[in-house]
């Protein structure tokens, strides 16, 4: 009898073949767009493979879980969703493929001791991970260095890397707008040690740093100097001057009502006279603070509660303005940047780390919608950008490959990641040859890796674009499947090797104009970019499946994103063949005859 592991690889290839053709023709640049709807009636437009996948609400058990897995690999490149899945169907339909025509010489039945297909194959991949993985990566980290010798402008690299990022879902020419847009966000002149660091602080502060203003041209768009509050002013009464404006922030309510009380309760009073007098101790409570504010010469207060309106006359007395029910997102974020702690009651005393200083504070119209632009004293890197498109849906996803392309700029300096991953050498031979300027200070006299300090003078570690990078993986494995020929690794390199090129296929696919003629041109091709490649050219595809230079274009990618994408994948099929160990979903029938027949070679 066959045994199940066969039936299995068959079964990934169903699944996975079914995922893959759902987000197979939207891969490459200035791809198609999916309209999607979901239950309450909300339409999205997009090309996002990961907001696709979402989207299909999977319940088979085992796409469940290859559709959690390309979400994990999701949320460290924020991006790679269709890469993935075009690995992963691939390599099990070519598994499969070989199996069927006997390739991977093993016996197929329960009866038998050796290995099933399946073990075979995860013992095999478990050795390509550990082994042959690390070495192409290697290879391939030497050559980018080399192509990449020339390109020393790091904010040309980024807006490279940005509008490679974008023109999957956006035209060369709004690619190259936001492009700039994001570059807006950085620093001037940072250092390029600071650099880095400042991209990752941008990339963790997104969600505070974006405002999406629907109902818009995407062309309206920009760049913002911070801080701008979502908010208007429920009593505005300073005068603009040229002198600073000082503000106050309250985490707190005005009069000393307590905000953790039930909105239910009742206050029961029992004469005018404790009406009068409560009214009047909320008055006095708030004139008191006000006194105070007043003497520190704060001409803004900034509450996250309600003010009540008897308090606004008490404030415009003293020509206070008030911003009320600010969100408590919105405070820390202005603390954050101003390095000024707000008060949380107001009979705390007022010191200088809870004044807030501001070269301006004035309202602001932007798409419509009404804001607070707060000029700190101390300039501030950090800058708001506005993204605008024609409908809400959009906006969230114009937001999406906006995050998506500034994660990119991250990836570029992920130099940690890809050396601890693949214990990448760190000889000086390796490191002049892409003048990469690497160097290691250690903390004490450990040689371990994850003691020292990795500082970098070009940390970028980009690769040129159009499936270079998918060729050489290609290349390499096919080079190990020749050198290791006769054992399991090899076959095992050969199948690796096969999904590379397919990436390459795809891409020719959906970025060729004529259909009819796209097989045959896609073969010759190949052949040209792979035997150029060989000879340590560089060629690739353009948006429009032509063969070109991909540094000339600009073409260019995170090398850690990429490598990234392809280790989630072989990880994600070592345990997908290994998954009837782990919850055993094979038929009873079966495993019954499977402990038979080994019982009986046991008492053998």
């Amino acid at each position: 009898m066959e045994g199940l592991s066969k039936i299995d690889i068959e079964l990934l290839v169903h699944v996975t073949s079914s995922l893959q053709r759902t987000v197979a023709r939207f891969y490459g640049p200035q791809c198609r767009q999916t309209l999607m709807t979901s239950d309450s009636g909300r339409v999205i437009v997009t090309s996002d493979g990961r907001t696709m996948l979402d989207g299909l609400h999977v319940s088979h058990p085992i796409a469940k879980m290859i559709v959690q897995a390309s979400n994990n690999c999701h949320q460290y490149t924020a991006d790679g969703s269709k890469t993935f899945l075009l690995y992963l169907a691939k390599l099990c339909q070519t598994l499969d493929t070989y199996t069927h025509l006997g390739k991977l010489n093993v016996q197929l039945s329960f009866g038998d001791k050796s290995r099933s297909t399946s073990n075979q194959v995860s013992h095999s991949l478990l050795e390509v991970r550990k082994k042959q993985l690390p070495s192409v990566m290697r290879q391939i980290l030497r050559q980018s260095l080399i192509w990449m010798d020339n390109f020393k402008d790091k904010r040309q690299i980024l807006r490279n890397v940005a509008v490679t990022t974008l023109s999957t879902h956006f035209s060369q020419n709004m690619s190259r707008f936001f492009a700039d847009k994001l570059l807006h966000l950085l620093p001037e002149t940072p250092s390029e040690e600071l650099l880095p660091s400042f991209i990752q602080d941008m990339v963790q502060k997104f969600s505070k740093v974006h405002i999406k203003v629907p109902n818009q041209p995407y062309s309206n768009s920009m760049v913002h100097k911070a801080f701008l509050l979502r908010r208007d002013f429920a009593l505005q009464c300073h005068e603009n001057s040229d002198g600073l404006i000082k503000i106050l922030i309250l985490c707190n309510t005005v009069d000393g009502v307590t905000t953790e009380s039930e909105p239910s309760e009742v206050f029961q009073l029992h004469s005018e006279n404790q009406i009068k007098d409560n009214a009047e101790h909320r008055r006095k409570s708030v004139e008191y603070f006000v006194r105070k504010c007043a003497e520190c010469n704060i001409k803004v207060l900034i509450c996250s509660e309600k003010v009540p309106d008897f308090a606004h006359s008490v404030f415009r007395d003293y020509t206070i303005s008030v911003i009320h029910c600010v969100l408590k997102e919105d405070i820390e974020f202005l603390e954050h940047i101003s390095n000024k702690c707000s008060i949380h009651y107001f009979t705390e005393d007022i010191h200088s780390q809870n004044i807030f200083t501001a070269r301006k504070c004035e309202t602001v119209l932007i798409g419509g919608q009404k804001f607070i632009h707060i000029a700190l004293e101390t300039e501030t890197p950090i800058n708001h950008i506005i993204v605008c498109a024609p409908t809400e849906g959009l906006c969230d996803q114009t937001t999406l490959y906006l995050y998506q392309a500034l994660k990119s700029f991250e990836k570029c300096f992920d130099i940690r990641e890809i050396i601890h991953s693949f214990q990448l050498p760190l000889e000086q031979s390796m490191i002049k040859a892409g003048d990469m300027g690497l160097y290691i200070e250690n903390d004490d006299a450990s040689n371990k890796i994850p003691d020292k300090k990795f500082v970098t003078k070009c940390p970028t570690l980009v690769i040129p674009g159009g499936g270079v990078f998918e060729t050489l993986v290609g290349i390499h494995f096919q080079n190990i499947s020749k050198t290791t020929e006769g054992t399991s690794v090899s076959i095992l390199s050969k199948i690796i090797s096969e999904s590379a090129f397919n990436i390459v296929r795809v891409l020719h696919q959906n970025t060729h104009t004529v259909l009819s003629s796209e097989k045959r041109q896609y073969l010759e091709k190949s052949t040209e970019i792979i035997n150029k490649i060989q000879k340590g050219e560089l060629v690739g595809l353009n948006r429009r499946g032509g063969i070109c230079d991909p540094l000339a274009k600009g073409i260019f990618e995170p090398l850690v994103s990429k490598v990234h994408v392809l280790s989630c994948v072989i990880e994600t099929l070592y345990q997908l063949l290994r998954i009837d160990r782990i919850v055993s979903i094979r038929r009873t029938s079966d495993l019954a005859l499977c402990t038979s027949s080994n019982d009986n070679s046991d008492d053998e």
